[in-house]
């Protein structure tokens, strides 16, 4: 899409935007697209009579949040991002932090805050005896994948804009019972069971 090169920053070879200004063009878009009605008012109940893409975010709760706790068969909802936190920079320790491109192209566009060896390993088993979920859905690596691991539902939806790994661009639908990625052409590129696995 023509936003996302109209709204991006400085994210050394990574793809980054404003925030702001890539969510006012997308708005703007959808309202003036005659092929989308906007509809602004709270959903509190999901059709199952037709396939729908659920596409909501961390603020989600009451109704709409039991409604897909209902249907995914799990009362608990959970949200995942890279780890990379949004934090002040006079929080920063510059004295530690380095300034560095991503993946050494581009310019050092990324604040690293790196551990030491106690730092790191108070941090893995803080993470290790954090509460576990029943599934992770990231999109980070953008590659599709579907898998059960240990009892962990590990899925990604791929990418819609940025495919890696041979794959075409791609995009997740979960139904009750089943996990599926296709293409933008609408062809199924995966399918993950978690019932099955």
């Amino acid at each position: 899409m023509q936003v996302e090169t109209d709204s991006r920053v400085a994210a050394g070879g990574a793809l980054a935007v404003d925030r702001d200004t890539f969510s006012a063009e997308v708005t703007r878009r959808v309202e003036e697209c005659p092929n989308i009605t906007v509809h602004r008012q709270p959903v509190e109940h999901i059709d199952e009579s037709a396939p729908i893409l659920v596409a909501t975010g961390p603020l989600t709760d009451g109704k709409l949040a039991d409604e897909i706790g209902a249907l995914t068969g799990d009362e608990r909802l959970h949200f995942y991002d890279a780890v990379a936190p949004i934090v002040t920079a006079e929080s920063l320790d510059y004295n530690k932090v380095f300034a560095a491109s991503r993946y050494g192209r581009g310019d050092a566009d990324y604040l690293n805050c790196p551990f030491n060896k106690v730092e790191y390993e108070a941090f893995h088993a803080a993470l290790a005896a954090a509460e576990r979920g029943d599934v992770v859905l990231s999109g980070h690596t953008h590659i599709p994948r579907g898998e059960t691991v240990d009892g962990v539902h590990f899925w990604n939806p791929g990418s819609t804009t940025l495919p890696k790994g041979g794959f075409p661009a791609s995009y997740g639908v979960f139904e009750v019972g089943a996990f599926r990625v296709f293409g933008l052409d609408g062809r199924l590129l995966l399918e993950h069971r978690p019932s099955a696995a």
